[in-house]
């Protein structure tokens, strides 16, 4: 038999087999991204902004004086830069460091937590500013100064006394 009269399927279909085979592997590819955006991040990001504590400790930075004074407003916060956060159920743990950036500069938080019966306890929250300086965000508000004020006067009888009547308007 004569093989260059009758060639076979690939040196026959290989014009459009290999576009078409390469086209499928990019849009396969480009599924399994577009599912991991979908549903693997939004896990993905459970574990890197662990919810709720990290929620709650952005919230604090971002209204206490200090960090604001440092860094300024609008303050933003970037991924988790290392630490664990494990959840079990309503049992959980947190220990991670996030940064903190503003229009003046950027910070680190550092954040420690426990979760036990669906109630998160923090053991620290504290931002490290490029300073060196850290705010605890676990404190007590520092209280405010009251101006000083000045001393009470004595008060003053305002009670009007009466005129004595006069002896020499008596009756005749």
């Amino acid at each position: 038999m004569n093989d260059s009269a009758n060639p076979g399927w690939w040196s026959r279909h290989w014009k459009w087999a290999v576009p078409t085979g390469c086209l499928s592997l990019i849009l396969l590819a480009g599924l399994m991204l577009g599912a991991l955006v979908v549903f693997g991040l939004g896990g993905l990001g459970g574990l890197m902004k662990p919810g709720e504590p990290f929620r709650h400790a952005a919230g604090l930075a971002r209204n206490d004086p200090a960090v604001i004074a440092a860094l300024g407003t609008p303050l933003d916060s970037g991924w988790m830069r290392s630490g664990r956060f494990d959840m079990n159920d309503d049992r959980g743990e947190v220990d991670a460091v996030f940064p903190l950036r503003g229009p003046k500069g950027e910070a680190e938080v550092h954040l420690r937590g426990e979760r036990s019966d669906g109630r998160w306890t923090y053991s620290r929250i504290e931002v490290e500013l490029d300073d060196g300086r850290r705010v605890d965000l676990l404190a007590p508000p520092a209280p405010t100064a009251l101006p000083p004020q000045a001393p009470a006067a004595a008060p003053q009888d305002t009670a009007t006394e009466e005129p004595e009547p006069d002896a020499s308007a008596s009756d005749p």
